[in-house]
């Protein structure tokens, strides 16, 4: 069974209307904690830069585990990295 694409965009549209209803509550706490969250970064400069370099630290410590665990899993299984074979680095 097609939909016209008219139909298919109406459908969407309304599917996207129940979904903001359904989670407008959340919207506007999520919206009201921003708010706050920026206050207090102006209030306070020094904590929230603190907490910026050190959210940056862990998320960029993550992406090299994580890439690091992908490379090993590759050399297990016998593939070659592509940027590692660019550089002849990868035995």
């Amino acid at each position: 069974m097609s939909m016209s694409l008219e139909a298919a965009a109406q459908a969407m549209r309304e599917a996207m209307r129940e979904t903001v209803k359904r989670h407008s509550l959340w919207y506007l706490m999520q919206g009201i904690l921003m708010v706050l969250g920026g206050i207090l970064a102006l209030i306070y400069p020094l904590v929230s830069s603190v907490a910026v370099v050190l959210f940056l630290g862990w998320v960029c410590f993550l992406k090299v585990r994580v890439r690091a665990r992908a490379h090993e899993d590759m050399c297990i299984r016998g593939q070659q990295h592509e940027d590692m074979c660019i550089r002849g680095q990868h035995n």
